[in-house]
């Protein structure tokens, strides 16, 4: 009896571990069915959430390349009124450069007649006063030009930052010889009455 009894412990001891584990297995699935199922059902709460950010995503960038492109042309047409205004800005300081140098060339002029009716030799000063006159005459045609040109980019759709840059190069670098001409000028008139005076 000792050994039946014996098997029958080791038997119990062997058997129930695993009928205990087969019904908590049995509880574990029914666990894991439910997780799985609430994990879909989360999986697919996120995967329509996500379709619907997505949708809101794209829509919101449609809107702002519409938006872009009334902006782009929006500026494109503030753009382009600013360098209209720039542009007749500096036809007007050239119209204001040439009048100076007019004036400077009247005054200039007017010095030369007095020196000469005082006796004072002037001839350095008429020769270098001849040059200046021609150079502000050559301004006068190249700024003209230049009007003409920066009138004609403005006309276009597409103003060519280059183009204008390098005409109001071309008129600066005019001006500045004839500025160039009329100092010459003022300097031999101060150096020729210098003389005359020592």
């Amino acid at each position: 009896m000792n050994k039946i009894y014996t098997t029958l412990v080791l038997a119990s001891f062997l058997v129930l571990p695993f009928t205990v584990n087969a019904q908590g297995l049995g509880l574990n699935a029914d666990l894991r069915i439910q997780n799985r199922t609430e994990f879909e059902a989360r999986k697919d709460a996120h995967l329509e959430n996500r379709a619907t950010i997505n949708a809101r995503v794209e829509a919101h960038r449609a809107e702002m390349l519409e938006n872009r492109a009334e902006i782009r042309a929006r500026l494109g047409t503030n753009a382009k009124a600013r360098v209209t205004t720039h542009l007749e800005n500096i036809v007007n300081i050239f119209d204001r450069v040439i009048a100076r140098f007019e004036t400077t060339s009247d005054r200039i002029e007017e010095r030369i007649e007095d020196f000469e009716e005082k006796g004072v030799d002037v001839s350095n000063s008429v020769e270098l006063f001849a040059k200046a006159e021609a150079e502000l005459e050559d301004t006068q045609g190249i700024l003209a030009e230049v009007k003409v040109d920066i009138e004609a980019e403005l006309a276009k759709d597409e103003v060519s930052r280059d183009a204008i840059k390098a005409l109001v190069e071309t008129a600066r670098e005019s001006i500045h010889k004839t500025k160039k001409a009329y100092v010459d000028v003022i300097v031999s008139l101060r150096a020729d009455t210098q003389a005359e005076t020592e």
